[in-house]
């Protein structure tokens, strides 16, 4: 098959052992290495990544800085210094498959109306934490193609779409700050615009997230956070009250890991429950707040400025309409 050039954005806050791992996998990639490059976007970390980056001289791969202004930010600045015709997305905590790439750009297709999300499968599977975030993330992802199209969408550690079309939508919504539904509100505004999501399974990234119980309350604490502000930005574009999913959603979430037998499911669906009410609580604290503190307002055009390769740049996200 072609090899169109690829540029794949990873941000990264901290986490050099994860990602040296993540880019170790990437050097494997079954694609033409002159025929991708990667963007490694240090969202505000206080380590030296230089050296790291610089042992993966067999690949084409830069190395961007930001102050910390969160993974939405850190994509769009990513994008922004991209060469290649597709970006794909991944995290520091990620292992892309040896086919991962050239599945992502075989189910392109060459269409710039389409957004293509991979398989995400969980590598720590002794991790009961990450085991159940991992049956959340695929419970999710079935509901809604069955039952709810518009609300579809793909996470983005394994996402990937022709970097025109990221740019003509806006790219990421900075409101979010934390890693928390700004890929939901990604694909909802792409679907809005009467664009297609294609799901590539072949397409496999294998997430190393390692959680603990405070971590993995943490973790969905802010997603209930960003599952707020998703709820209220789409609400107020239809003009329309808060919506949020029926008891039986959360019900057959609960009891997921029996029907799909897991290994331990009791374990796994008492952390369900657990990261259901962390969800809520993160919701309501969201909504008892009439504005984040740390939430970017994007109703109007901002800039952000970064550090490309020694060099000093500035990139003006424009205004996002979620209507």
């Amino acid at each position: 098959m072609r090899h169109p050039a690829v540029s794949i954005v990873i941000p990264t806050y901290l986490r050099p052992m994860q990602l040296r791992n993540c880019l170790t996998a990437i050097s494997t990639l079954n694609y033409d290495k002159s025929n991708f490059e990667v963007i490694v976007v240090d969202d505000g970390g206080d380590q030296d990544l230089k050296p790291l980056i610089q042992t993966f001289s067999d690949i084409n791969i830069s190395l961007v800085k930001q102050h910390n202004q969160g993974p939405a930010t850190a994509r769009n600045v990513g994008v922004s210094c991209a060469q290649g015709e597709i970006v794909a997305f991944t995290d520091d905590d990620c292992l892309p498959g040896e086919n991962w790439l050239e599945a992502l750009v075989k189910a392109l297709e060459s269409n710039h109306q389409r957004v293509v999300g991979g398989k995400i499968e969980n590598k720590l599977s002794e991790n009961l934490c990450s085991q159940a975030s991992q049956s959340i993330t695929e419970y999710l992802y079935d509901f809604y193609a069955l039952n709810h199209t518009e609300m579809r969408f793909f996470t983005t550690n394994n996402l990937a779409c022709f970097v025109d079309g990221f740019k003509e939508s806006g790219g990421f919504c900075t409101q979010f700050f934390s890693n928390a539904s700004e890929d939901r509100d990604f694909c909802n505004r792409w679907l809005l615009a009467k664009k297609e999501l294609c799901y590539a399974p072949e397409a496999i990234v294998e997430h190393a997230h390692e959680l603990s119980l405070h971590s993995f309350w943490r973790q969905h604490l802010n997603y209930g956070h960003g599952a707020y502000t998703f709820h209220r930005l789409r609400a107020e574009a239809q003009k329309k009250s808060l919506e949020i999913e029926p008891f039986s959603f959360y019900s057959n979430l609960i009891v997921s890991p029996f029907v799909k037998k897991l290994d331990n499911p009791t374990a796994v669906s008492i952390l369900i429950f657990v990261s259901q009410v962390a969800n809520a609580a993160g919701f309501f604290m969201a909504h008892g707040k009439q504005h984040l503190s740390v939430q970017q307002k994007r109703d109007s055009s901002s800039t952000v400025t970064f550090e490309f390769e020694g060099t000093k740049r500035s990139l003006e996200l424009p205004a996002i309409s979620h209507s």
